[in-house]
């Protein structure tokens, strides 16, 4: 129960105790007064300890299942840590495209063709060799058909000008 104040244009929040106006509190369907119970001071404090909790749980769990996750993820396209690893090492340890080798800063991913089979993941003749990131996105945006119909068309004029 929400404590009662006296006057109707105040309310006491439930989470500092303040005596506070309506306005210092967010708007909401769902409560009587039309306004949540916690102030937007205490509702932001709130907020930011548990998005703190929830990702410091989120990197401990990730740095604990680090392997798994990685297996996991190589296992939709049909490939083991092996396998990928493999990969790494024939195109000398680095990205297939700049030839990088920092794992500190750049995570590699494995670079596969949308185009081959259907549905969200691929098999493993789809895999074209592993990435690192920026260069994974940069080859996305290459692979839209509409950008490469389009350098085509600009390719075109400038050899005809």
């Amino acid at each position: 129960m929400m404590p009662v104040t006296d006057c109707p244009s105040m309310q006491v929040c439930t989470g500092c105790g303040r005596e506070l106006p309506l306005d210092a509190y967010h708007r909401s369907r769902n409560h009587r007064n039309g306004r949540v119970t916690r102030c937007r001071e205490c509702r932001a404090a709130y907020g930011a300890a548990h998005r703190a909790e929830r990702a410091a749980a989120s990197a401990t769990y990730n740095a604990t299942h680090r392997a798994e996750i990685a297996a996991y993820n190589l296992s939709r396209y049909g490939i083991t840590p092996e396998d990928f690893d493999a990969i790494l090492a024939e195109q000398g340890g680095g990205c297939g495209i700049c030839g990088t080798t920092d794992q500190s800063r750049r995570r590699f991913d494995l670079d596969h063709d949308h185009g081959h089979c259907p549905g969200r993941f691929g098999c493993p003749i789809c895999i074209r060799g592993v990435l690192c990131n920026p260069c994974n996105v940069r080859l996305r945006h290459v692979e839209n058909q509409k950008i490469v119909r389009y350098l085509a068309r600009a390719t075109r004029r400038q050899e005809a000008a």
